[in-house]
Parts: structure tokens; sequence; C-alpha cells
């Protein structure tokens, strides 16, 4: 049975290493997704890493409660922050190629996804990113934002439909022009 954070992180506090070596595995991959879906490219790779050190470096300050909460906290700030510096916008990064997929097909699906994500919100987008590139559950999303988990799951329900409404749209727009998605 895997060891909770809440363990995890008493244990890091006292100083035992292991413990946020374990943290680390448990959640990097997660962290350079939502961090991509911001920065894209290696900067996210760089911005993950330094939300790691800041959680490392704060071990003695660390709170009882949803490490994974700080985590993404803290990884959204510094997404924020470079954004600010460099002025970028969400990237597809966030939604990696798929392994042994076809170069032309994927390069279609990522165009087509980069359409669709270019109709929401900034906001929208980065509830879309916590929930499907962190892993969020509507709870977690509730707690993260400051929200009720039925309002978040009804906001994602609009953000996929809005989704869902652009595609339709863009598909009626192709078969006028006699052209394939």
């Amino acid at each position: 049975m895997p060891v909770s954070d809440a363990e995890l992180v008493t244990r890091f506090r006292s100083g035992d290493d292991l413990a946020y070596v374990l943290l680390y595995n448990r959640y990097k991959r997660q962290v350079v997704a939502f961090c991509r879906g911001y920065v894209g490219g290696d900067e996210a790779e760089d911005l993950a890493h330094d939300v790691f050190l800041r959680i490392y470096r704060r071990r003695g300050t660390l709170q009882d409660g949803n490490f994974r909460a700080l985590l993404f906290k803290t990884a959204r700030n510094l997404c924020l922050n470079a954004l600010r510096s460099k002025s970028q916008h969400l990237q597809l990064e966030a939604f990696p190629e798929q392994p042994n997929s076809d170069p032309e097909t994927d390069f279609a699906t990522r165009n087509l996804l980069a359409y669709l994500l270019a109709r929401l919100t900034s906001e929208e987008r980065e509830l879309l990113l916590l929930r499907e590139a962190a892993g969020f559950s509507y709870q977690e999303l509730g707690d993260f934002l400051g929200k009720k988990p039925g309002t978040v799951r009804v906001q994602l329900y609009r953000i996929r439909d809005k989704l869902r409404t652009a595609l339709v749209q863009l598909k009626q727009q192709e078969q006028k022009s006699g052209q394939e998605l």
C-alpha cells in the first residue's frame, strides 16, 4: 500500500530526504505537464524543478494538509511569473504527442487542439489543464480554486460543451469547403 502524502510530508519535514524523493517521483510528471500547459518546451522542465526546489527549501514550514494543492499552487505561481516576464500564452505541450503515432495524424490532431483551445478563456484553459494534464479530482479542483466540487463539475461540462460546439462548427465549415478534418 502506498504511503500517503501526509505521511511523506511529515517524514520530509523531519529531515527524511527519501520522503522528498518519493514525493518528487510521485508528482514530477504531472507538474511538468502542468507547466507545459503554461510555458511549453524546455522551460516547463526548468519551472518544474524550481517548484520542487522551493518545496525543498520550505521543508521546515510545510503544513499538514493537501501537499498536492500546495505543489500545484506553487507551480501555477511560478508559471504565471514566467508568463508575465515573457508575455507568453498557454501552450499545447500539456497534451503530449502519443508514442508510435502517425506524424501526419498527430500534426493534424495538435492543430485541431490548438484551434479548439484558442476558443477558451485563460481561466477555462487553466481549469481544463488542472483536470486533464494534472489529474485533479473535482474535489481537489474545488479546494484548489475555492469553489464547490459541483460548481467545478458544471464549469468543466460547459468548457467541454464549448469545445464540442467549436468542433462541430469547424466540421461544418470544412464540409462546406469540401475538405476533411
